[in-house]
């Protein structure tokens, strides 16, 4: 059986349609369809209801999924199974937006370098979702925002950074004390780092903390989408200070708040034990300290 074929099906199965499997796949769909006709005789079975466009996985697709992943996964680290020092093969690392252009050159370049057997496969998402992601098996570690609970047992989290809370806006501001932000935040339009994410709930415990309520245009959970309404003159923001914040926000007016109590605290998150630990460790040995403020 060619794990090729098991991989276009899981992909139909994911995506629920033939002709996004072969985009995705670089096929064209008469192929992808060839392959899962291939499976089903094979297999004796059918293992997609098809309705129109789309392609529904039967239950004996079901059943077999998790041990077409499996298989996958297996033939994908046959290459560190001849690497005594675990390598080699492929690992799922999530990033949060923030973190793509921030961080993830530099895991990039430091992996290329040290680990040129290693494949990264990135996935993007929130800090929730990857943080679901790694507990699920679904990816092997996370770059996020410091989950706010304990952790299981299984899983571990390693400070890289500690990024400070900044004031973002159009306007100049006086100068950089906190009245002079407050001003700035009860005056105009608000754009609210949406509350229900791990970072958003640090910005509104510090208009809490402050006793503010400002007029909220609209609450949003991506901070490069904040950055750009800001840009718009739509409002002014509170916002962690990532890495290349200051090149995104050059044209803007940043005004950092030197208090770690409203300092996000962003890591890896990952099993504590498996066989991709050394990958994993190298991955955090590529990324820089935790960054140190006064309280």
């Amino acid at each position: 059986m060619d794990t090729d074929f098991l991989r276009s099906l899981i992909l139909v199965a994911e995506k629920g349609s033939i002709a996004e499997a072969a985009r995705i796949d670089h096929m064209t769909p008469a192929a992808i369809g060839q392959r899962i006709a291939a499976l089903e005789r094979q297999l004796d079975c059918v293992l997609l209801d098809r309705m129109g466009h789309r392609a529904k996985p039967t239950q004996a697709c079901l059943n077999l999924l998790p041990r077409a992943r499996q298989i996958l996964q297996d033939v994908a680290m046959l290459p560190s199974d001849l690497d005594d020092q675990g390598m080699s093969g492929p690992i799922d690392f999530g990033v949060i937006s923030t973190a793509m252009s921030g961080y993830l050159p530099k895991v990039m370049r430091h992996m290329r370098q040290h680990a040129p057997n290693v494949y990264l496969t990135i996935s993007p998402g929130t800090s929730r979702a990857l943080y679901e992601a790694v507990q699920h098996g679904d990816i092997d570690v996370a770059l996020l925002v410091e989950p706010p609970f304990s952790l299981s047992k299984a899983l571990t989290f390693s400070p890289i950074a500690l990024e400070p809370l900044c004031h973002l806006s159009y306007h100049p501001l006086e100068d950089d004390s906190e009245e002079a932000i407050a001003k700035s935040i009860m005056s105009r339009s608000y754009i609210c780092y949406d509350r229900q994410s791990w970072g958003g709930r640090i910005a509104a415990q510090y208009l809490d903390d402050k006793g503010l309520s400002p007029d909220i245009l609209c609450d949003l959970d991506g901070p490069d989408s904040i950055v750009h309404m800001v840009r718009e003159g739509m409002g002014s923001a509170l916002l962690p200070s990532w890495p290349s914040l200051a090149h995104d926000s050059a044209d803007l007016h940043v005004t950092l708040i030197r208090n770690a109590r409203y300092a996000r605290s962003v890591g890896l998150l990952s099993t504590r034990l498996g066989e991709k630990m050394p990958m994993i460790n190298l991955i955090q040995q590529s990324l820089a300290p935790v960054t140190k403020m006064q309280r």
